[in-house]
């Protein structure tokens, strides 16, 4: 606003000296230019001369010549006789011994003036418009200038009323629960950023219902999973059970039978209360910020080969490749224990075991990076995955300040994870 009230200023300003300056120039060349005031002594001559011939006033009639040019204030008159002054505006002069300085007159003003005496005298007549036609320009000009500024004020208001307005619009439309509608953003003023801000509450809100609703989905299915998941293992455990608590066993070795079998179906139920927790975490929207400690690159190295040990345990050939700077890692050792073990519960479920598992940790950018690549099995459509376990990596490293990431690259399957790395000076 104050930068539109100085521009609306400065245009007024403009509009006034421009205004003065043609006003000036049209007075220079009308009541102030020599062929107007000319034109006005030669009339006003005229109606002097017939004034006096009408009324027969005589040259030494002052009184009536005083009156004359007290109603024609315009107009300066001396009169002379034989080169003495008998007459001048507002002085009248009986004392024809008055000798006159009439080489001050001005020639071009030079009338003869005839009464009714017969006398024949040489009368100068000269015209003033005086002030009043100035200050009437300047008035003008202070009117136009005032006029201008109160109309670009008027057209300032409206627009930023009109933006205001269109605001309370989009305004009543978010209210209305459609935060799709993006809010108008234009200027450079504070409209301008109280706009921003409800546009980014907006997106905020939208950001935060669609999570909601993918949260809210995910519940869904995971309610339906788990419940499907849950009544096959559980059916079939309740029937062993009453089974061995009836005694209906033919004998010892099928009641060990019904035993382990209960075992498995306990462990897949375990399973899944896992993979529920998970999902918890996963999907927690106030997951706290874990406990991190300040521990040795070696702990990665050494967690790195004790989960090889545990892949070629399960029957994968694994390839390694680590060359790892000494350096100081921010550490939560139960949640990356977590990560780890998601990987090598994924490795087990989903790897190609004809196909050798490569695992490679490098330093890179200030950042200790690991890379794992398997080839899928050939059977991998056909198994189940809900990715929850991946999720849950992802979400542990950016808690601890790192990356992960999760795809096929070229046929095989690849994960790569980095933590924030502080090499230590040896």
């Amino acid at each position: 606003m104050l930068k539109g009230v100085l521009l609306s200023l400065a245009i007024a300003c403009a509009v006034f000296f421009l205004c003065f300056f043609t006003g000036t120039r049209v007075l220079d060349r009308t009541v102030y230019g020599k062929p107007f005031i000319r034109q006005m002594e030669d009339r006003k001559f005229e109606d002097l001369q017939e004034l006096i011939t009408k009324e027969g006033y005589s040259s030494n009639d002052t009184q009536m010549l005083n009156a004359w040019c007290r109603s024609n204030r315009n107009y300066f008159l001396s009169i002379y006789r034989q080169g003495i002054v008998i007459f001048e505006s507002d002085e009248g002069y009986e004392d024809a011994s008055v000798e006159a300085n009439i080489d001050w007159e001005d020639p071009a003003r030079r009338y003869e003036l005839v009464f009714s005496d017969g006398a024949i005298t040489q009368a100068f007549l000269y015209y003033s418009a005086g002030d009043a036609y100035f200050y009437l320009m300047i008035a003008v000009s202070a009117l136009a200038a005032v006029a201008v500024f109160a109309v670009c004020l008027i057209l300032l208001v409206r627009r930023k009323v009109a933006y205001i307005r269109q605001m309370h619009d989009e305004l009543n439309i978010l209210a209305g629960g459609d935060m799709s509608y993006a809010m108008t953003i234009k200027g450079k003023d504070e409209l301008t950023d109280l706009a921003v801000g409800i546009d980014e509450m907006r997106r905020s809100i939208q950001a935060h219902r669609e999570a909601e609703e993918r949260t809210r989905s995910a519940n869904t299915q995971l309610v339906t999973a788990m419940s499907h998941d849950l009544r096959t293992p559980l059916t079939a455990l309740n029937g062993y059970l009453e089974l061995l608590s009836q005694g209906k066993c033919e004998s010892e070795e099928q009641q060990r039978d019904f035993l382990q079998r209960c075992l498995e179906k306990t462990s897949r139920i375990r399973d899944m209360a896992d993979k529920l927790f998970e999902y918890v975490l996963v999907y927690s929207t106030e997951w706290d910020q874990p406990d991190l400690e300040p521990v040795s690159s070696d702990l990665l190295l050494w967690m790195l080969d004790e989960y090889v040990d545990m892949l070629r345990t399960a029957g994968l050939r694994v390839e390694t490749s680590m060359d790892l700077p000494a350096g100081e890692l921010r550490w939560n050792a139960d949640l990356m224990r977590r990560v780890f073990d998601n990987l090598y519960s994924n490795l087990v479920k989903y790897a190609d075991r004809s196909e050798p598992v490569g695992l490679t940790c490098r330093e890179t950018d200030g950042a200790a990076l690991v890379r794992l690549t398997n080839a899928p099995a050939a059977d991998i459509e056909r198994k189940e995955g809900t990715n929850i376990g991946l999720k849950t990596c992802e979400r542990i490293l950016a808690q601890h300040g790192g990356t992960f990431s999760a795809g096929t690259e070229n046929g095989l399957f690849t994960v790569i994870f980095s933590l924030p790395l502080r090499k230590t000076s040896p």
